[in-house]
């Protein structure tokens, strides 16, 4: 027996949420995006050279790796009598001020064996050259492929001087007795000799 107004009884039930899948389908989408990100990441590394950083992709950067590949040093000097010439004088210019290190420095390779840059130091140090201030007059130079002969006087001396081209510059070869000289003998003998025949200033 119903009354009046009363509702039949309903079975209670269940209310679905709207979009209860909505997290689950964000947590992957994110997932998707890391792994990608990841994938991409591992692919620049793995085209990039070895050794080579990000940092190399930024413009100072890559203006420091071109200036370590450009060559360093003095610019080569040309096979030509004027470049010679001025070697020459430059050579000159550094013994007659007494800047025997900067001399040192001109010389040929196969010389600089001979004796230090150092031990030739000490040896003017030691005995200070007599004509020094004085220096060589350029008088006449030729030329032919890697080798040159500078014709040049200093005082009443007048001399032809050898000059090879090595690396891109005109180097001086000693003369063969001065050569010599640093080949057998100690700079205190050199010393010495010189002392005892009047050559230190």
């Amino acid at each position: 027996m119903t009354y009046p107004y009363e509702q039949p009884a309903q079975s209670p039930r269940k209310r679905r949420r709207g979009g209860g899948n909505l997290p689950l389908i964000i947590v992957s989408a994110v997932a998707a995006i890391a792994l990608a990100a990841v994938a991409f990441l591992a692919y620049e590394l793995l085209q990039r050279p070895a050794g080579q950083t990000a940092a190399a992709s930024t413009p100072s950067a890559q203006a420091e790796q071109v200036a370590e590949e450009e060559p360093t040093g003095p610019p080569a000097q040309p096979r030509t009598r004027t470049a010679v010439k001025a070697a020459a004088e430059a050579l000159w210019d550094s013994y007659a001020v007494g800047d025997y290190g900067a001399y040192w420095d001109a010389w040929a390779a196969a010389d600089k064996k001979v004796v230090s840059r150092k031990d030739y130091q000490r040896r003017h140090r030691l005995c200070p050259s007599a004509a020094e201030g004085i220096n060589w007059t350029v008088k006449r130079v030729t030329v032919k492929g890697d080798r040159a002969t500078v014709r040049a006087q200093r005082l009443y001396l007048i001399d032809d001087y050898t000059f090879v081209y090595e690396d891109g510059q005109w180097r001086y070869r000693l003369q063969p007795d001065i050569r010599d000289e640093y080949q057998t003998q100690t700079i205190d003998q050199i010393v010495a000799q010189a002392k005892a025949e009047g050559q230190c200033a």
